[in-house]
């Protein structure tokens, strides 16, 4: 079965349409707690400089949110929740 966040990656338009893309990250607004939910396009094998900049992109584009890195029905993809 398929990662649901690697197919979120590649079929945007069936879930909502973003709040921001570029080449790297998707921000969305989560299907299960409906905030916002910045996703890695680059998968499961994400270097740490990637995953720093998820992070440091969410604090910019929500500031004053507890940006949530904590993986908990999905734990395999590294994405985070802005609070």
């Amino acid at each position: 079965m398929e990662c649901p966040l690697c197919r979120l990656s590649r079929e945007l338009d069936r879930y909502t349409k973003p709040i921001y893309e570029d080449s790297e990250i998707i921000v969305t607004q989560c299907k299960t707690c409906k905030v916002p939910l910045g996703v890695l396009k680059l998968g499961h094998n994400a270097k740490l400089e990637a995953k720093r900049y998820l992070v440091m992109k969410m604090e910019a584009l929500f500031p004053g949110k507890f940006i949530d890195q904590r993986m908990r029905q999905i734990p395999e993809h590294f994405h985070v929740h802005a609070r």
